[in-house]
């Protein structure tokens, strides 16, 4: 008996649209359902999915590394500079805060503006938030900027220097980047 109710309750609940089901399988990094809702025709852009909104499917790739499924996303359509043009947080930008590297070396392959802003940040200074020198030394060679002030106003140079980033703050050197410190 209460297998039936459990199985009616079941189907009761409001049912995710294709969009949804896509971020929610991006999330749990389930490639194989990926492929199979962009098939069916699930958008790789949506970005106004309840719970969401803002946040397309690549942005949650981004966000955990998947970079498989990331590059599934972008051969699918899926915009590798979402966000650029209105100056908010890109897929780029959160790849570089977390260290992955090569989502972020996927989306500099795809067209991501290496020197996109959203407020005061841009891909080089959430990568030096943390000193992930793999993913400064992508965004250099890309030609990020290495003189876009810190959110704390401080040059990336003088960042690296007081948090120890050595060699953080030798590529930024190598970059030509600037700061007294």
């Amino acid at each position: 008996m209460l297998g039936v109710l459990v199985w009616l309750l079941a189907g009761c609940g409001p049912e995710q649209s294709p969009d949804e089901q896509l971020i929610r399988a991006v999330r749990q990094k389930d490639l194989a359902e990926v492929e199979r809702l962009l098939q069916a025709g699930a958008n790789p852009n949506a970005d106004q999915v309840p719970g969401f909104e803002g946040r397309p499917p690549l942005f949650h790739a981004a966000t955990f590394g998947y970079t498989d499924i990331a590059q599934e996303l972008i051969d699918k359509g899926a915009n590798a500079d979402y966000g650029a043009d209105k100056g908010a947080v890109t897929p780029l930008m959160i790849a570089s805060l977390n260290g992955a590297a090569s989502t972020v070396e996927l989306l500099l392959g795809s067209g991501a503006s290496v020197n996109a802003r959203a407020g005061d940040s841009t891909a080089l200074t959430e990568a030096m938030r943390r000193g992930y020198t793999e993913v400064i030394a992508l965004l250099l060679a890309a030609g990020a900027n290495p003189d876009v002030p810190m959110e704390d106003g401080s040059a990336p140079l003088c960042y690296a220097k007081s948090h120890n980033y050595t060699d953080a703050e030798r590529l930024l050197r190598e970059a030509g980047a600037h700061g007294e410190c």
